[in-house]
């Protein structure tokens, strides 16, 4: 943590609009600031050795050094402060996430996303390091009864799939990888196959928007995608388990 318990965050993003909004938003939270701002990877790195941020939002798409490459540099040069890394990027697919999370960083987030989630997540992170209690448990009946809200049938495959995936990403802080973590884990007791899992999910997302609930809806405009028609596995079960931790505060 910096002076007096502030976070100091610095923005890698390539874009100035979206870096202005990020700034703009900060000022508006007492317990977080803007310290730097990088447009590519290699202004990045210069940043973040001279001003050691406690947090650095690292866009995955840039010019000249891409956040992935950062990561790596990051990971040769070892600096003394290493800051908490959240990777983001407007694409969800699967061997993304695992190659950021595999390359150091502590946290993926997909674009778009609201700011309120991002600084919350910023929050959890640092109280890691400093070894604070980050968050209640969440029942187990909590995490049910907000999948029976969606509407899935308490006794299909799908309710069951999705209660075990959220219970995992609880248990994991939501950083884990949904085909090792997730899927593999499940698909074990229940003597299947991961990609079994991961289709059941997947159809059992679809019966999701398909019922079209108001619970639906709220988890929708949380992730700031109301008028989405259907969400990856991914992007639902991060929304969905945001939405429950939300419920606890």
């Amino acid at each position: 943590m910096g002076e007096n318990d502030v976070i100091r965050v610095l923005i890698a993003e390539d874009d100035p609009i979206q870096r202005e909004l990020l700034c703009d938003a900060m000022k508006m939270e007492r317990d977080i600031v803007c310290c730097g701002q990088a447009r590519d990877g290699v202004e990045a790195l210069e940043v973040l050795l001279r001003e050691e941020p406690d947090v650095l939002l690292l866009d995955i798409v840039m010019p000249n050094m891409d956040g992935v490459d950062l990561l790596y540099e990051l990971q040769e040069l070892s600096p003394a402060k290493r800051p908490r890394i959240i990777a983001i990027s407007a694409f969800g697919q699967e061997h993304i996430a695992q190659t950021v999370l595999a390359q150091g960083a502590d946290w993926f987030l997909l674009k778009p996303y609201r700011f309120d989630l991002l600084f919350h997540r910023i929050r959890i992170l640092v109280n890691q390091d400093q070894d604070l209690p980050v968050r209640n448990i969440v029942p187990d009946k909590m995490i049910s009864n907000a999948v029976m809200e969606l509407g899935i049938p308490t006794n299909s495959l799908g309710y069951s799939y999705l209660v075990q995936a959220l219970t995992i990403l609880h248990a994991h802080q939501g950083v884990c990888l949904l085909g090792k973590d997730v899927y593999a884990v499940i698909a074990g007791p229940n003597r299947t196959t991961a990609q079994c899992v991961e289709k059941a999910l997947r159809k059992a997302i679809r019966q999701v928007f398909e019922a079209d609930s108001d619970a639906l809806h709220r988890i929708l405009r949380m992730g700031g995608v109301e008028q989405a028609k259907h969400l990856s596995n991914g992007r639902f079960l991060t929304l969905m388990a945001e939405a429950i931790w939300q419920k606890e505060y």
